[in-house]
C-alpha cells in the first residue's frame, strides 16, 4: 500500500480505512545563432518542512533529510500544503494543526477530514460540511459547503451548495454565490484571460477571476488568449472574436473557422469549404478570402496557401498585410511551430513549421521566422518543434524509433534531441520521445514514454540533465528553489503519487527514498547516507504483505494515502 506526503483534491480522513473521496472535477528578437538565451542563476532552496511516509510510518524532515518530527510518533497521517512552518496531522479521528519544527499542537479541532486546495489552504470537514482553513489555522470559510475542490491548475476553488457551484479565489475569498450548474476551464484560467466559463440553466456566463465580475454571454466556450483577443465558440453557429474581457468585437459575426489572432490579424473562413482570408480585430476584412490555407501572422507576414483556378490547393508562401506574396509559394505544408507530447501542434509566436514533401506519406520539416520573413531552419527533419526562438526539438532522418504504449495500443515513434539556433545538437536523440518548455520557459522537461510507467527528465536550456529519468512526475517550485520527484501508480481517479526525492534547482540531490532488496523503504540524505531506518531488516516485506488491505495494521504502522482525481 502506498503512502503519500502530498495530496491532491481528494479528501483525507484520519486513516486509510476511513478515507473519504471528494468529487473529482474538475522576447521578440532572435538571439545570436551561436548561443542559447542565457538563464538567471537558480535561487537557493528555502527552509522546508516536508511530511514523508515510508514503511507504514510518517515523519517530517527538512530539506537536508534532518528529522524534525521522527517516524516513531503517534500521528496517523501528516500532510502539508506549502512545506513552510506548519502542517496538518491526524490523530484520534481528528486533524490537528501542528508546528513542523517540534510537533507542537497549535489547533486540535480542525475537522474529521481534510483536503488540499490552492497553495496554503486546506479544505476541512466538520459536521458533514466543508470549510476552508489556512496554514496558520485561521478559518477562511466556515464549514457550510457540500463539497469543495480546486481547479486543475490550483488557481481558484469551486464549492457546491445544494447542487449549485460557486467560486472562491486562490486565497479563499468568495467571488460568487452558488449560482452555477457547471464551470469549465480546460487547463489554466490564465490561458483564457482569467475568465471562467459557466452555465446557469440554459444561460452561458463568464466569471472574471481577478475582479469577480459575472455576466451573461452569447457563446459557449473560449479559446486561448492571443494578442489580447480570443475566439469564442457558439454551438451550431461557429466562432466569433471577443476581447480580453469576453466582450464581442465588431458586429459579433460568426464564422465556421477562425485562426489564431496575432499581430492584429486573424484568419477566417465563412464556411468550412470556402477560401480563407484575414480579419482585423474589429471584424473587418483586411485581406480578402482568396487562399486555400491561412496561418497566423508575424511582423513580416503570414504563411498562406495558394488556391488554384480549379479550386485545388497549391503551395505555401509568405504574404504581406495586403495579401501580396513576399516569399513565393514553395512549401507543401505550414503549421504551428510547437509540438505537444501527443504530437499536436501549438502556437509559438513569430514562428511556423514548414514542410516539403519527399514521398506519398513523408516530408521534411523546418522552421520559418514570420517576424523576420525568412527561413530559419531548412526543411530536412522528419520532426521538428520550436521551444521559443532559440531551441528546437528534432528527430533525425533515419534515426532510432521507440515502441511506446498509449491507451492500450503500441506504436513506433522517433526519439528526439535538442538543437540550438545554429544547428548544433545540444542533446543527441536517445531515449526521449518529447521535450517541452516548462516552468516559465526556464527549464525543459522530457519524457521517455507515454504510459503510466514513463519517466520525466528535467533539463536546462543547454540540454544538460538536471534530474535524470527516475520519477514519473516532477514538481518544480521556482520561488522556494526545489524539485520534488514522485513515483506515480495507477491512472485517472485511481492515480497515487508517492514522494521519493528532493533536489535543488541545479539538480543536486538533497534526499531520496530507496527500496532495498528485501522490499523495505529507506531514507537517504543527499550523499547517500542512510537516515531512517539505518537497519531496514525489521521493515522487510514478506510474501504475504499487502495481500489483505482490510486487515488491521500493526500498532506501530500508520498509513496515509490519497488519489489524484
Amino acid at each position: 500500500m502506498q503512502r503519500l506526503s502530498r495530496i491532491g483534491r481528494n479528501t483525507l480522513a484520519v486513516s486509510v480505512s476511513t478515507l473519504l473521496l471528494s468529487a473529482c472535477n474538475q522576447g521578440d528578437d532572435a538571439p545570436s545563432p551561436t548561443a542559447a538565451a542565457p538563464q538567471p542563476a537558480a535561487p537557493s532552496m528555502a527552509a522546508l518542512s516536508i511530511p514523508l511516509c515510508l514503511n507504514g510510518q510518517c515523519a517530517v524532515i527538512d530539506q537536508d533529510a534532518k528529522l524534525l518530527i521522527p517516524f516513531d510518533n503517534d500521528y496517523d497521517n501528516l500532510v502539508a500544503s506549502s512545506f513552510q512552518g506548519t502542517l496538518m496531522a491526524a490523530r484520534d479521528e481528528r486533524w490537528n494543526l501542528i508546528q513542523a519544527k517540534d510537533g507542537k499542537v497549535l489547533r486540535d479541532d480542525i475537522g474529521e477530514a481534510l483536503s488540499l486546495l490552492t497553495p496554503g489552504l486546506y479544505g476541512f470537514v466538520r459536521d458533514d460540511k466543508y470549510g476552508v482553513v489556512d496554514g496558520q489555522g485561521k478559518e477562511v470559510q466556515a464549514p457550510r459547503f457540500d463539497d469543495i475542490y480546486p481547479n486543475s491548475a490550483n488557481e481558484f476553488i469551486i464549492y457546491e451548495i445544494d447542487g449549485k457551484r460557486g467560486i472562491l479565489d486562490a486565497k479563499g475569498r468568495q467571488l460568487t454565490e452558488a449560482l452555477y450548474d457547471t464551470t469549465l476551464v480546460n487547463g489554466s484560467v490564465a490561458e483564457y484571460g482569467g475568465l471562467i466559463s459557466a452555465e446557469r440553466g440554459e444561460e452561458k456566463w463568464i466569471i472574471n477571476l481577478a475582479s469577480g465580475e459575472q455576466k451573461a454571454v452569447a457563446y459557449d466556450s473560449l479559446g486561448d488568449l492571443h494578442d489580447g483577443v480570443m475566439t469564442a465558440s457558439v454551438i451550431g453557429k461557429g466562432y466569433q472574436l471577443v476581447d480580453a474581457k469576453g466582450d464581442a468585437l465588431g458586429d459579433g459575426k460568426s464564422y465556421d473557422y477562425l485562426g489564431t489572432p496575432a499581430n492584429g490579424l486573424v484568419a477566417f473562413r465563412e464556411k468550412f469549404d470556402s477560401p480563407c482570408g484575414y480579419l482585423d480585430y474589429q471584424g473587418k476584412v483586411a485581406i480578402a478570402a482568396q487562399f486555400a490555407g491561412c496561418g497566423a501572422f508575424g511582423k513580416q507576414g503570414g504563411l498562406a496557401q495558394q488556391r488554384l483556378e480549379d479550386g485545388s490547393s497549391g503551395k505555401y508562401g509568405l504574404i504581406d498585410r495586403s495579401g501580396a506574396w513576399k516569399v513565393q509559394p514553395q512549401y507543401d505544408s505550414a503549421d504551428s511551430a510547437g509540438l505537444t507530447a501527443l504530437g499536436y501542434t501549438t502556437e509559438v509566436p513569430g514562428l511556423a513549421a514548414v514542410g516539403v514533401s519527399t514521398g506519398l506519406f513523408s516530408a521534411d520539416f523546418g522552421i520559418f521566422n514570420l517576424d523576420e520573413g525568412s527561413e530559419w531552419v531548412k526543411p530536412g527533419y522528419p520532426q521538428i518543434g520550436a521551444l521559443g526562438n532559440d531551441l528546437f526539438v528534432v528527430a533525425k532522418k533515419g534515426g532510432a524509433q521507440k515502441t511506446v504504449s498509449f491507451m492500450g495500443s503500441e506504436s513506433q515513434v522517433p526519439v528526439v534531441g535538442l538543437m540550438d539556433r545554429s544547428g548544433k545538437m545540444l542533446l543527441e536523440p536517445g531515449e526521449l520521445i518529447s521535450i517541452q518548455s516548462a516552468h516559465d520557459g526556464r527549464y525543459l522537461e522530457g519524457i521517455d514514454g507515454m504510459d503510466n510507467h514513463a519517466h520525466t527528465v528535467l533539463l536546462d536550456r543547454q540540454g544538460r540533465t538536471l534530474v535524470p529519468a527516475l520519477w514519473q512526475k516532477l514538481e518544480v517550485n521556482l520561488e522556494q528553489g526545489y524539485v520534488l520527484g514522485y513515483e506515480v501508480s495507477g491512472s485517472g481517479d485511481e492515480a497515487t503519487e508517492t514522494l521519493r526525492a528532493l533536489y535543488d534547482l541545479n539538480g543536486k540531490p538533497r534526499f531520496s527514498v530507496t527500496t532495498t532488496e528485501c522490499g523495505a523503504e529507506q531514507l537517504l540524505d543527499g550523499n547517500g547516507k542512510a537516515i531512517w531506518p539505518q537497519d531496514p531488516t525489521p521493515y522487510c516485506q514478506s510474501d504475504d504483505d499487502g495481500q489483505d488491505e482490510e486487515s488491521e495494521p500493526a500498532p506501530t504502522e500508520e498509513d496515509g494515502e490519497t488519489s489524484e482525481g
